[in-house]
């Protein structure tokens, strides 16, 4: 489902949207101030659905039955108000089920008038986030808890609950991932980063988002994906695979072009590759891809601004070597730390 088109029980069920409210991270935050920004609609039904989760208590899960689930549903809407107004269409049981796990302790306490009753001893299992945190000159890959498989670039971050919704499985990500999603027809995968909102069924992906960047990009390997964006023109993208989603910070202009695979997702396996590469690009990727600093001296030397190579496992003196000879430097590592001296 596009944000667009969340209403109250969206935004209770969404763990990205919970983690905001209750935790304030500045990361999320960003994202949400954004959206929010975009679509000033949407901001009563926000407010609403905050108003809940500040009031919920979590505790260990409690089962309802159906009939109960339902009867709690219709108080619940009677007395917020939101019944007739804003939820015009017939929820299925599921959905139902869904608000109902989220907000049954603050809701029976806050809404219907049962503060003074003590809570049942087993309400509702606390979700916990885990977060996965690479440094500079790391790799990581990792499962989440759908099976979905994660490869992890360095300096990157992606944080998650320790269990998915019965509807949906969303995750954040600072820097750059490579995700093998598990098909799930009926919980839709979405990767939350800076710029992008990308939802997927089953299919392998890209995603290139640090914060440092200028271009943040999602890049399509298999599969198909939606992909959101405060600052697409044309709304959703959905995307084929081959295509990729990039958007220019400095320019503020969303595109979708073709990408290559292996220069693109190479790094999944090992392979640094430049192609035509700026030497500010280089630079932030070796210092990333080897926990390095890099110094350059007479930058205004050089011969050329563009950089090709690929490299497959190399160590750090290797590739300066080879990038040495169209660049027209030399260079010293010692330690953490390397010079770059362009020459005449």
């Amino acid at each position: 489902m596009k944000y667009s088109d969340y209403q109250l029980e969206d935004f209770l069920a969404d763990e990205l949207f919970i983690k905001w409210i209750r935790d304030k991270d500045p990361h999320i935050s960003d994202f949400w101030q954004k959206w929010l920004a975009a679509n000033p609609e949407k901001a009563e039904i926000m407010e609403e659905a905050a108003r809940i989760i500040r009031s919920v208590e979590y505790r260990d899960h409690y089962e309802l039955t159906e009939r109960e689930y339902v009867s709690l549903y219709e108080d619940i809407m009677k007395r917020t108000e939101v019944g007739a107004g804003r939820l015009k269409k017939r929820m299925s049981t599921g959905r139902i089920a869904a608000i109902i796990t989220l907000t049954i302790v603050g809701v029976l306490g806050l809404l219907l008038g049962l503060e003074d009753q003590e809570p049942p001893s087993e309400v509702i299992s606390e979700v916990r986030m885990i977060k996965k945190t690479t440094l500079p000159g790391q790799k990581l890959t990792f499962k989440l808890p759908d099976g979905t498989r994660v490869k992890l670039n360095a300096s990157s971050s992606v944080e998650f609950p320790d269990r998915f919704t019965s509807h949906s499985r969303g995750v954040m990500l600072i820097g750059e991932a490579f995700f093998q999603v598990v098909e799930d027809p009926a919980r839709p995968f979405t990767v939350e980063s800076r710029d992008f909102s990308t939802t997927a069924l089953g299919t392998s992906f890209n995603v290139f988002a640090y914060s440092d960047e200028n271009r943040h990009r999602v890049s399509l390997v298999s599969g198909k994906v939606k992909v959101e964006s405060i600052h697409s023109p044309d709304g959703a993208r959905i995307l084929q695979p081959g295509e990729q989603v990039t958007y220019n910070k400095q320019e503020d202009i969303f595109s979708v072009q073709l990408f290559d695979a292996f220069h693109t997702t190479g790094w999944v396996d090992g392979i640094l590759t430049f192609k035509d590469s700026k030497f500010s690009d280089v630079i932030s990727a070796l210092e990333r891809w080897y926990g390095v600093q890099i110094d350059v001296l007479n930058e205004n030397k050089k011969r050329t601004d563009e950089f090709s190579g690929t490299f497959s496992n190399e160590n750090l003196e290797k590739v300066l070597e080879v990038l040495s000879f169209s660049g027209g430097f030399a260079f010293r590592i010692e330690g953490k730390s390397v010079v770059i001296e362009f020459i005449d």
